[in-house]
């Protein structure tokens, strides 16, 4: 990385840093995840699940000092709904696990944002989220071809959904497909259970 470098980010997680500090974990779209460290007085309403674009300086180790953040995107509607603020923070949890340092990965990154962007405006909230968790299986070379491989017994018309969701080019072809509580546990569960910790 040069000195400093702009570029952006998604906020993984934020954690209070002494008493004007706050140190960031972030998916950031030049150079995969880093942690950084900020100044509250410029970055004090900086949380988890943002889109931010900040200017970063590598300082000492593997933290980098993080300057002039600016909020891109906060999916305010995603905030205001607990049920969905719950499923972002569960993605970004399991995300975070597969994750490997300073790897840039921006197909994911995209993949990620427009997850996050969708989940707040979309009404086919558990499709949008399952087609993250399977593309995240995909990016990591993970997703069995055949659903049976995850260990579950779905029927004819899940496996047809799988395959619907699994393929799926953008969130709009997933519009009205029904998806039940069973079908999500397991895809959540074998997504959880193959990915590195």
């Amino acid at each position: 990385m040069k000195k400093e470098t702009a570029t952006r980010a998604l906020i993984l997680k934020a954690t209070p840093f002494k008493e004007n500090k706050v140190i960031l974990q972030l998916f950031t779209e030049k150079f995969g995840p880093v942690s950084a460290i900020a100044s509250t007085k410029k970055s004090a309403y900086l949380s988890s699940m943002m889109h931010i674009e900040a200017t970063f300086r590598r300082g000492r180790g593997d933290m980098y000092t993080l300057s002039q953040p600016h909020i891109i995107d906060t999916f305010p509607n995603l905030r205001k709904d607990f049920n969905l603020l719950q499923q972002g923070a569960k993605m970004m949890g399991i995300l975070s696990k597969t994750l490997v340092p300073e790897r840039a990965v921006p197909a994911l990154f995209v993949l990620t944002k427009n997850t996050l962007k969708s989940l707040s405006t979309k009404s086919n909230n558990s499709a949008i989220y399952l087609c993250f968790l399977l593309k995240l299986l995909l990016f990591e070379g993970l997703l069995p071809l055949n659903p049976e491989d995850m260990k579950s017994t779905f029927d004819h018309a899940e496996k047809d959904l799988y395959l619907t969701i699994a393929t799926a080019k953008n969130f709009e072809c997933l519009k009205g497909l029904s998806i039940t509580e069973a079908f999500k546990t397991a895809i959540e569960e074998y997504t959880i259970g193959v990915l590195p910790i």
